[in-house]
């Protein structure tokens, strides 16, 4: 397990990045916007024409605007690049070109940038506050950054990680890396991962990463597996140096890694959660095991995907699915957005501040949503107009919005011009 695993894990600000992306409706593609992704405590958001926005915490330079300071109103990321995907993660931020091209920006600590050399410094902490090029020559459709690692699709659906490898989470086959970053094992550059299939939809945790395979929709999963995320059916595995199937035999469309927990949307749109039912991130009120590993007490846990209770039809599509430390939020066919987990920040967007929720519930307001991004204590969705509304914690300014916190969706500030 990562020397800073639980730390994180119990910290207010954990894990891993989700990302949307939707198709602008307006006719003219003049507004609005056209995908939304939320890191821990940031957010970032594409506009039709490409152009990347981000907002909210800054420390490690996750905004790319060129700076460490805050911003609480969307905020244009340095550099001029087009990007036709955006995903943000942990404490970095990735996009991809319209030519396949990678760039990331943010926390460089253990090489998730994909950057052969520190680009810049953030106090004592590697790191890079504008986008610098992933040291490759693949060109991708998709980069997603982790807490520790990062892992990215190549356009013909290769799959591919970098950064920490502690726990053989760049499914190489090897815990070890081409370099050490912090004294752990690394590699600063993209490695192909040790699988010949072919991927459609990639997540990458704290310590692990997973990805639904393009033609027949298995899903594989490889890296840390302590907290049983892996979702193989094997209580506690230690971890998984090669992607390793999920068991159930379910057809996904797509999957997302949070901090002890992963979800995945079948292709059918049942909703399937396994892990650690740490604040009711399973979305059952009956966790099927009970589980026991170092750091944790008895827990209630599924080592194989669980249908989460409700009976809801979600969406299918990437974009359809948000997930960050415990929370998740889905859209349902019809555009509802609902969630469940941690809700004390008002990230379950349904009016409360309640501690959790094991079952989905729906967010506030009457929105219908074509896209959605869950942060560590925040949410925000995206309309079909591409209209974006957040809500929960806005310490940092990671909501867009002009309160402190707000248990409804809140329409983001206009872009800093």
């Amino acid at each position: 397990m990562h020397i800073q695993y639980l730390t994180v894990l119990m910290a207010t600000t954990l894990l891993v990045a989700q990302t949307t992306e939707i198709e602008n409706e307006d006719e003219d593609g003049s507004s609005g916007y056209t995908s939304i992704t939320a890191g821990l405590a940031h957010t970032c958001a594409l506009g039709s024409n490409g152009v990347a926005y981000c907002w909210g915490a800054n420390q490690l330079g996750e905004l790319g605007i060129g700076s460490t300071v805050n911003a609480s109103a969307p905020t244009l990321v340095a550099g001029g690049l087009r990007f036709k995907s955006l995903i943000a993660g942990g404490q970095s931020t990735c996009g991809v070109t319209r030519g396949g091209d990678a760039y990331c920006w943010g926390d460089n600590s253990y090489g998730q940038l994909g950057a052969p050399a520190v680009a810049a410094m953030c106090g004592a902490t590697p790191c890079a506050t504008v986008p610098v090029a992933v040291n490759t020559t693949v060109k991708f459709s998709e980069v997603a950054p982790g807490l520790f690692a990062s892992c990215g699709l190549s356009v013909s659906g290769a799959a591919y990680c970098w950064g920490d490898n502690g726990n053989g989470e760049l499914g190489t086959g090897t815990s070890t890396g081409l370099d050490t970053c912090l004294g752990r094992p690394c590699s600063r550059s993209p490695l192909l991962v040790a699988t010949g299939l072919k991927f459609r939809s990639i997540s990458a945790g704290s310590s692990n990463a997973c990805a639904v395979e393009r033609d027949g929709g298995a899903l594989y999963c490889w890296g840390d597996g302590q907290l049983d995320q892996l979702g193989t059916g094997v209580p506690q595995p230690s971890s998984a140096l090669l992607p390793a199937l999920v068991a159930g035999g379910h057809e996904f469309a797509t999957v997302k890694i949070g901090a002890v927990v992963t979800c995945g949307v079948s292709k059918t749109g049942i909703a399937y959660c396994w892990g650690n039912d740490l604040e009711d991130g399973l979305g059952t009120t009956t966790p099927p095991e009970s589980c026991f590993t170092q750091g944790f007490l008895q827990f209630g846990c599924a080592s194989a995907p669980n249908a989460v209770m409700g009976g809801l039809n979600f969406l299918t599509s990437e974009a359809a699915l948000g997930l960050q430390r415990t929370t998740s939020c889905m859209i349902s066919v019809g555009g509802q957005a609902h969630c469940w987990g941690l809700g004390n920040e008002g990230q379950l967007g349904n009016g409360t501040f309640i501690a959790s929720s094991a079952t989905p519930v729906p967010v506030a307001g009457n929105l219908r949503f074509k896209a959605i991004a869950v942060g560590s204590g925040h949410g925000c969705g995206l309309t079909s107009r591409g209209e974006a509304y957040c809500w929960g914690g806005n310490g940092f300014g990671q909501g867009g919005f002009g309160v402190d916190a707000s248990s409804v969706p809140l329409k983001v500030s206009n872009p800093v011009r």
